[in-house]
């Protein structure tokens, strides 16, 4: 089954204002519309941190400072379709150092 994965408006905006560098933005935006529709349930974790419900999280190093690491998680839930997966909030912490 194929799915289609919508971000929201608001969390795009967020996704936006973290003022990501390019090299970091582009994998988030793949991770999100590439990497999760692949397999939702494989990537998608019931969790109670940082959201209450399905998160979907991953992490990378930053390609520009190798000592830079950038966590992202996303709440997500299914459309009534069934096949549509709703990006519905975003988080993200940059760690620096070793």
């Amino acid at each position: 089954m194929s799915y289609r994965v919508t971000v929201q408006p608001h969390v795009g905006r967020k996704i936006a204002g973290w003022g990501l560098s390019d090299g970091v933005l582009v994998e988030v935006w793949i991770n999100l519309r590439e990497v999760l529709p692949t397999a939702p349930t494989m990537f998608l974790r019931r969790a109670s941190e940082p959201f209450d419900g399905m998160n979907f999280e991953f992490w990378m190093v930053d390609p520009e400072n190798r000592f830079r690491v950038h966590s992202f998680a996303f709440q997500a839930v299914y459309g009534q379709d069934e096949e549509t997966i709703l990006i519905v909030r975003g988080a993200y912490m940059r760690r620096e150092g070793v």
